[in-house]
This record gives structure tokens, sequence and C-alpha cells, in this order.
């Protein structure tokens, strides 16, 4: 699906905008991917999609964070969201995901949004660190993780996958020694 909308943050491939209550077709096509949500297991109505969208407006408002929507520049097409949510605002640590739908894997965009979501977080939003989890059986995830200089810290039970996760931290001070693999955004 194309929808032309003004992008806040582009890559060279990917470009980011916020979500619009008119995206219930878009964020319900990734949301009901349940391969892509990995964690999600059954599929949600329309009513549950709003009421998404409206938190993920509600958390802009507060945060000025959230799992934005993320396009294909070249086609302008819709391919998942990457973004953050506040973690601790208060002592300015977010976590950052990224879902990408099933026909846009393994082609760098997971990695190359991640990327660029860090040098936001740190450069934009002046975060001193970042955290992020994926399901223990996940080995793409903490590969896409490590490969994005973030650490192992703990294991922890996350009830809406009812399952165990892995938490990674990455600091700023040693995101600034490592900034090479980030995007324009660190600039």
């Amino acid at each position: 699906m194309v929808i032309q909308k003004h992008y806040f943050l582009t890559t060279d491939r990917i470009g980011f905008r916020a979500w619009d209550l008119a995206d219930v077709d878009i964020a319900m096509e990734l949301r009901n991917d349940l391969v892509a949500t990995g964690h999600i297991k059954n599929k949600a109505s329309t009513g549950i999609i709003y009421r998404k969208l409206l938190t993920e407006q509600k958390i802009l408002k507060l945060y000025n964070v959230q799992y934005w929507p993320i396009f294909q520049l070249k086609k302008n097409i819709f391919i998942g969201c990457c973004g953050l949510r506040p973690y601790d605002p208060n002592k300015k640590i977010y976590e950052v995901g990224v879902f990408i739908k099933q026909q846009f894997w393994r082609k760098g965009y997971a990695t190359e949004a991640a990327r660029a979501m860090v040098g936001y977080a740190f450069n934009n939003l002046d975060a001193v660190g970042l955290c992020a989890g994926h399901s223990i059986d996940n080995a793409i995830q903490k590969r896409l993780l490590q490969k994005l200089g973030f650490d192992y810290f703990y294991d922890e039970y996350h009830s809406p996958s009812k399952g165990d996760r892995s938490i990674y931290l990455l600091q700023k001070a040693l995101h600034d020694q490592t900034c090479d693999f980030c995007y324009k955004v660190c600039e």
C-alpha cells in the first residue's frame, strides 16, 4: 500500500513518520502478520488497532516518541514500524523496537531502521541509554542487537508474550565511541 506523508527522519532507503488514525489498514496489516510480530499470538480487530493508534499518538504527544511507521522511500511502500518507547523517561532511557513485514525480511531494513533510531534517540532526544528485548529463542533479533552495539543485561518474564525475553542495553557513552555504524542523524 502506498501512503504519501511527511517523513521526519530518513535513511538511504527508509522514511519515518507519525501514525495517523487513517492508518488503520496498514497498522492491521502489520499487527496481524503473526510471523513478523513474533510474540503476538492472535489477530486484532479494527477496534483494537484504532485504540493502538490512539495510544501511539498519546505517547508521541507526551514523550515525543512512538513506534513510527516506516516506508521504503524508492516506492513509498509501508514496510513496518520502528521506534522508541519511554522506558524510564525521568532518566532519559528509552526502549527501541522494530517490526518489519515478512516480505521485506533479509534485506537489511531492520538494521537500517534500528540504527537510525539509535542515532535519533541519542542525538535528538538526548537519551542516556537504550534498552531492547527479544524472545529468548530469537537468534536473528539477538544478532541485530549485538550488531548495533547492545550488550546483554538479563532475562525476564514478558507478560504480553507469556514467555521469557532477553534484555539488552546500550549506553550513550559507548555509542559515542562507536558512532561509525550510525546513520546521518548522528552527524
